[in-house]
């Protein structure tokens, strides 16, 4: 019932800001669930974070949502929220000028802030898994000839595969941080699909095309 990406990006934030008293650390408390009507999934709602830039464990803690996070899918989630955090907001270059800004209104020196900030942006880009390219390891048809059955490769900056020209991303499993399959459905005489890697700001970030034989064949075991 949870929506979990939304969950897994809230949760990287706390984590990045080094929040000591929350959910995802040892209180298992402070958090706000909200179910959204449209589908009834449940949002995550950061709540009480002035505890903020204090906390040291790393890049999540030991509470109950561990469970959720630990799993492959979510893993990569978690990481792929991290990466995209850091990328564009979290760092050094993006946040000087708020942390002067603010320091200014509140009359106090927030340098330590972007102190945690390098250490805790530095640190993300340690625990994220080796780089691979978005590519089509294996590409067969199943025995009706109906779908294509692709495995591939792609990196925690992937968030989505779709068609080409297609609104809706393809319904992907991931079996570990960096390997996925997904199942296509193709019409008769189909050889070739495009496919696009869809990353965390919604852009296209690679293409690839999967080539397919021309009659059908069972999957090799």
């Amino acid at each position: 019932v949870m929506d979990v990406d939304q969950w897994m990006r809230v949760f990287a934030m706390q984590a990045l800001g080094a929040v000591r008293d929350t959910y995802l650390q040892d209180g298992n408390h402070n958090l706000r669930v909200y179910a959204r009507p449209s589908d009834g999934r449940m949002l995550a709602f950061p709540w009480d974070l002035d505890g903020a830039f204090t906390h040291s464990p790393f890049p999540w803690g030991s509470g109950n949502l561990t469970k959720v996070i630990e799993r492959v899918p979510y893993t990569r989630m978690y990481y792929g929220h991290l990466h995209d955090i850091v990328t564009t907001t979290y760092n050094a270059e993006y946040m000087t000028d708020w942390l002067r800004h603010y320091g200014e209104l509140a009359g106090e020196d927030f340098g330590f802030v972007l102190d945690v900030i390098n250490s805790r942006a530095a640190a993300t880009r340690e625990v994220l898994p080796p780089r691979v390219p978005f590519a089509v390891t294996r590409a067969t048809r199943s025995p009706d000839g109906t779908a294509a059955l692709v495995d591939g490769t792609g990196w925690i900056d992937l968030k989505q595969i779709r068609r080409r020209g297609a609104d809706q991303p393809l319904d992907v499993t991931w079996t570990t941080l960096q390997n996925w399959q997904a199942t296509i459905p193709v019409q008769a005489g189909v050889t070739a699909i495009d496919l696009e890697a869809i990353g965390y700001q919604g852009d296209v970030t690679a293409r690839v095309t999967v080539t397919l034989p021309a009659t059908t064949a069972q999957p090799a075991p």
